[in-house]
């Protein structure tokens, strides 16, 4: 049973990381590796747990350091791998975010530079994806307390993951 439960989440993984674009050629040793961090870290006390979302930000934190390669995937593939809602999700990457701020300091600038990079020049700025909106919600954020003078990201359609980013604020986040 352990077999089966344990292939489904490698293979999720494994969807996942392409989605992302992250090679999975070594994933069974990046989960090992991180599966190990995670018990080391609960079990020697350096990350005391309270509560089952703590285990699940505990979790997340590995996964992100280990195996999406210090990106963050979008709320829809956390849920995905923590089968719970999107919405439960984005708390618990806010949250996961929050807590490991020093450790992953880098991890949400990777990600905006990824998304950054595959940004398509349009007549009013850049069109970039983003499936998560947690990411764009801490885009608009750090833009209005950073460079309150750039327009925030806007979505370019309501049925779609394409949005919008000025040349002033794309400029920002790449020199971040």
């Amino acid at each position: 049973m352990n077999e089966v439960k344990q292939s489904t989440f490698i293979t999720e993984l494994s969807v996942i990381l392409s989605e992302m674009g992250i090679d999975s050629d070594d994933l069974e040793e990046m989960v090992k590796k991180s599966a190990f961090e995670e018990w080391d870290s609960i079990f020697s006390a350096q990350m005391p747990i309270n509560s089952i979302s703590q285990i699940r930000q505990v979790r997340l934190f590995f996964l992100i350091k280990n195996v999406f390669k210090n990106k963050i995937p979008s709320e829809f593939q956390i849920a995905r791998i923590f089968h719970i809602t999107p919405a439960a999700a984005k708390t618990l990457i806010s949250n996961c975010l929050a807590s490991y701020k020093n450790e992953l300091d880098n991890a949400f600038s990777d990600s905006v530079k990824t998304l950054l990079k595959d940004a398509k020049e349009v007549k009013n700025g850049f069109m970039l994806k983003i499936d998560s909106s947690f990411v764009v919600t801490q885009m608009n954020n750090l833009l209005r307390l950073n460079k309150p003078e750039c327009e925030t990201i806007k979505k370019l359609n309501e049925n779609t993951s394409y949005f919008l980013i000025s040349k002033d604020a794309k400029e920002w986040f790449e020199s971040k």
